[in-house]
């Protein structure tokens, strides 16, 4: 039957060009014998799967930390395409995670076509699926599960490997890693914002540096230098990627890294903001063949440079639309608390999402201790120039608006959620509670 240790003895013969064993006796292996079998074969599979260079793209003291974490999740990545099982790329529908993904994705690919010889392997072992919000939730696990089922009952298919990008690290997400889990389904978490003790056991794999008491990284830098070290063969291609992600103050060593590659800078910026552009629409795609043309295929410089300059004329007509309404908060202390009417002062469902705007606005707008919120009519987010934590502020809401329905989503870097009725009032708390815990 399916999955019996076997021994066969009998003659190796050439039939028709193929090799094949005429079979003189076969014994069904149990016990100590079969046991043998299957940790022999482990071995030879974690032989295999063991990366052939374990550095890092580039020293970097900031990810150094998690290097250990890194090669255990490449060595689970590569494990799963000699199982072959299928690799599943879940990521953030932003720059951060289209980074991430298309990186994994590049690492991914040649390996996946040297293990299996149909021509559309890649189709069948190599998926990657942007995520509707910053959390991998219920709702993403079931669509998973119930495809990774149908795939096994229509294809023979193994349960795949999900590779979570930019998400899988706080509570939000452990009911869809719950999930998963049922079903025996492996997964790793990948993601350089702050990550809290409830989803620490709930990947199979978390890469995380402040599970390690560091500070935060880009998502897109980590996810980087995980793909180098499962596929090395793929560095170079993946030399200009980790400056993408920096919207400001992109690090030295990851510009130097670009420029040796021959991205200067104003042509990372131009990759940066023509993802940016194309991550919104059909956000639910992978868009992988565009993708690859933005980030890759230096024939196509027009079209970075066309997206690009789409970007900043959408971005600007934003921007202009809703910086004059913005309303300054009278706080105690030194502190400038502004507010951004989501919902009265921007397009909301056309571009730039609203995350993408209050990045802007406050890059613009951030000197010295400043906050920027954007309320709409039922979320809050926050930006600062000092150290918040906002689910901290979203747990006193709680606390202090019991009947607003107040729920703090994400960690601490994460927004707030409320009832619509309560919008002022959720605001107003929420402003004081900023310039109180501001630092």
């Amino acid at each position: 039957e399916a999955g019996d240790v076997v021994r066969l003895v009998g003659e190796v013969e050439r039939h028709h060009g193929e090799l094949q064993i005429e079979t003189e006796d076969l014994d069904v292996l149990t016990g100590s014998e079969a046991s043998a079998v299957h940790e022999r074969r482990e071995a030879e599979v974690t032989e295999r799967a063991t990366p052939d260079d374990e550095t890092l793209l580039v020293q970097d003291t900031a990810v150094d930390v998690v290097h250990d974490d890194l090669v255990e999740a490449a060595t689970e990545i590569r494990r799963a395409i000699i199982q072959s099982r299928p690799v599943i790329v879940r990521h953030t529908a932003d720059v951060e995670g289209y980074v991430g993904g298309a990186a994994i994705e590049r690492a991914v690919l040649p390996l996946v076509r040297a293990e299996h010889t149909a021509s559309d392997a890649e189709y069948h072992y190599v998926d990657r699926r942007p995520l509707d919000d910053g959390f991998y939730t219920l709702d993403d696990a079931t669509k998973d599960v119930t495809s990774m089922l149908q795939a096994a009952d229509r294809h023979d298919e193994k349960h795949p490997l999900f590779v979570l990008v930019g998400t899988g690290s706080t509570r939000e997400s452990t009911d869809g890693l719950g999930l998963l889990a049922q079903y025996d389904a492996p997964t790793v978490a990948l993601d350089g914002g702050y990550a809290d003790g409830e989803a620490a056991d709930a990947a199979g794999v978390l890469v995380s540096p402040t599970q390690h008491g560091e500070d935060t990284v880009s998502t897109g830098v980590l996810a980087t230098h995980l793909a180098g070290i499962v596929n090395g063969e793929v560095r170079d291609d993946l030399a200009h990627l980790p400056a993408v992600p920096f919207w400001a103050d992109t690090p030295d060593v990851y510009a130097e890294l670009a420029a040796e590659a021959g991205y200067d800078r104003d042509t990372v910026e131009n990759v940066r903001e023509a993802l940016a552009l194309e991550a919104f629409y059909q956000a639910y795609e992978d868009k992988r063949e565009i993708v690859i043309d933005l980030l890759w295929d230096e024939s196509h410089t027009g079209l970075v440079g066309h997206v690009g300059e789409q970007f900043r004329e959408k971005l600007g007509t934003e921007f202009e639309t809703a910086e004059p309404h913005l309303d300054a908060r009278d706080v105690a202390g030194d502190v400038t608390i502004e507010v951004l009417d989501v919902d009265q002062y921007t397009h909301r469902y056309d571009f730039p999402p609203v995350a993408l705007l209050l990045d802007a606005l406050f890059r613009e707008r951030a000197d010295g201790a400043y906050i920027l919120v954007g309320a709409d009519s039922d979320e809050l987010r926050v930006r600062s120039t000092g150290d918040v934590d906002v689910r901290a502020v979203g747990e006193t809401l709680t606390a202090d608006l019991p009947e607003a329905g107040v729920v703090p989503r994400g960690a601490q870097d994460g927004r707030i959620e409320f009832l619509s009725g309560a919008r002022d009032a959720v605001v107003d708390a929420a402003v004081e509670a900023l310039a109180e815990q501001f630092d």
